[in-house]
């Protein structure tokens, strides 16, 4: 088989390059098929747009035709072929306007389901759009240089997306947001530019626009022909350089802002961030936080957030936190959770574990406590010291030898000198016979009742021994695992002191059972005689 010779050779390449020219031509003429492939390229876009469809807009940016126009204006140019360029840029002139105007008309259809994320994303157009642009002109223009490579066209058209901003653009307009359409617009024109730029240098580099002929290119000639679309692209990417900057800047206000919000609640067990909006005026940034969290945020803790917002990020922030109620429990209980960022994992992690230990910690000491339940709990700290401040509901007031016990057992198990502040929500369960605990169990029966009778006189007796005037007003056992808890009630003119709880306990495990675990409330509840206090009993009633 004979080689070709180099003048073969040359011709043959000045055919590719000749028919590379004649395609462009080709697809900058505006037939029957261009427009119907408009009209239905805008059409899929918009609908897909108002699903919020990924997959059926990237279906109309196959079917839209907008680029042979633009690779015919950029060859026109390129080759200084006034006739080619200016028929390229009326098909696609009325290509763009029949796509705006379908668009408009479907955004005012009363049926609209309203602009969602995919229809967002294109009102405000980047650096990162002209990059995109150009590349996909120089790979455009080079597909159609190359015949090995122009099955590459659908995915540049897909990577370009120019019906999608139009279609946005009219939708926009059709449901009056005029300042989206603009940046849609925008980011169409700038589309349009980047790509007829990259795709006149490559028509240029690979010789498609001398292929006819003509003078040599000189510098006077090349700022002639591109001189407006230089400036444009100049514009446009000032523009967006400017507007991806201010997202770059909120991006990291909003990080600063969020990292400080989730620290802040990291110190109340269960608290989480749900979602975080923010309105940043000329003299006053609104944020709002919206919280899960088992116990609503009062306005000294909101204060407290903004207030190191305000140090560490703007001093014109001006928060507000939206309380969702929302509490985790599992089968024992209360169950308090963080979220975190994984570059915040270690430190949530460490903060998870202690609130968890000192919710257990509490959880089963409150249980000895008749109705208390542990509610919320946050920690804080102060001059160094570590503080948990817990809201417990219960139907009395939780005193201080109680807060003090738990304080204790609090240090000891976090290894460190803790501080604790209880906040007592009173409650109590009323029905039409009088007040109730809905913790008490059912009425005792049979050996239960035995018990519970034994343990009212054995108490009694006991109390009576070291307080004469004193009286048991309730006695209430239950079983625990490996104990038996009596929590009674005395009325008393002074408190009954712990080394003679002790001493009871020991005569009922002696006389009652050997598991007993007594506690005692002191009713203080003096009543006096002329010779002395009497006991509750010795009153007489009303009428007698």
């Amino acid at each position: 088989m004979a080689r070709a010779t180099p003048a073969e050779h040359s011709a043959e390449h000045t055919a590719r390059l000749q028919t590379a020219y004649d395609a462009v031509v080709e697809m900058a003429r505006g037939d029957r098929a261009y427009y119907v492939l408009a009209a239905l390229s805008a059409a899929i876009a918009s609908f897909g747009l108002l699903a919020n469809s990924t997959a059926v807009v990237i279906g109309a940016m196959i079917v839209a035709p907008l680029m042979g126009p633009i690779l015919g204006l950029a060859l026109g140019l390129a080759a200084g072929d006034r006739r080619l360029a200016g028929r390229a840029l009326v098909t696609e002139s009325l290509g763009v306007l029949l796509c705006l105007l379908l668009a408009y008309l479907i955004g005012r259809v009363p049926l609209s389901l309203g602009l969602g994320s995919e229809v967002m994303a294109r009102t405000q157009p980047t650096l990162y759009d002209i990059l995109i642009a150009l590349a996909a002109g120089c790979a455009g223009a080079y597909a159609m240089a190359d015949a090995r490579v122009s099955t590459s066209l659908p995915g540049v058209a897909i990577a370009v997306a120019l019906v999608p901003p139009l279609a946005t653009c009219g939708l926009c307009l059709g449901a009056h947001r005029p300042e989206l359409a603009k940046g849609a617009m925008l980011l169409f024109l700038a589309n349009l530019v980047a790509i007829q730029m990259a795709a006149s240098l490559l028509f240029l580099v690979t010789g498609i626009a001398q292929c006819r002929g003509g003078s040599a290119l000189s510098a006077g000639r090349l700022l002639r022909r591109f001189g407006i679309s230089l400036l444009a692209l100049v514009a446009v990417t000032v523009f967006m350089t400017r507007t991806f900057l201010g997202l770059i800047a909120d991006r990291h206000f909003r990080d600063q802002v969020e990292q400080r919000v989730v620290a802040a609640l990291g110190q109340t067990a269960g608290a989480q961030l749900d979602s975080l909006t923010y309105d940043r005026g000329p003299e006053q940034t609104d944020v709002v936080a919206v919280v899960l969290t088992p116990q609503e945020f009062a306005p000294r803790q909101v204060a407290e957030i903004e207030q190191d917002l305000r140090r560490g990020v703007d001093p014109r922030i001006h928060l507000v936190v939206r309380s969702l109620s929302s509490k985790d429990a599992d089968a024992n209980g209360p169950v308090y959770t963080l979220r975190a960022k994984p570059d915040q994992e270690t430190t949530v992690t460490r903060e998870a574990k202690m609130l968890k230990e000192a919710t257990s910690v509490l959880s089963e000491r409150l249980g000895a406590v008749s109705g208390a339940e542990l509610v919320s709990l946050r920690r804080r700290d102060e001059a160094g010291q570590l503080q948990f401040v817990a809201d417990v509901r219960t139907p009395e007031l939780v005193v201080p030898d109680q807060v003090a016990d738990l304080q204790a057992a609090l240090s000891e198990k976090l290894g460190r000198p803790t501080r604790l502040v209880v906040r007592s929500v009173l409650a109590r369960v009323a029905t039409s016979q009088g007040f109730v605990d809905p913790d008490l169990p059912p009425e005792p029966t049979g050996a239960e009742l035995a018990l519970l009778r034994r343990l009212q006189q054995a108490l009694a007796n006991q109390v009576a021994l070291r307080h004469p005037t004193a009286t048991v007003s309730t006695v209430r056992p239950r079983v625990q695992p490996h104990r038996l808890l009596v929590y009674a009630e005395v009325e008393t003119p002074w408190p009954i002191e712990p080394a003679e709880v002790q001493a009871m306990q020991q005569a009922l495990r002696t006389y009652v059972r050997p598991d007993i675990s007594l506690l005692i409330k002191s009713v203080i509840s003096p009543v006096a005689g002329a010779n002395g206090f009497v006991p509750v009993e010795a009153i007489p009633p009303a009428g007698d």
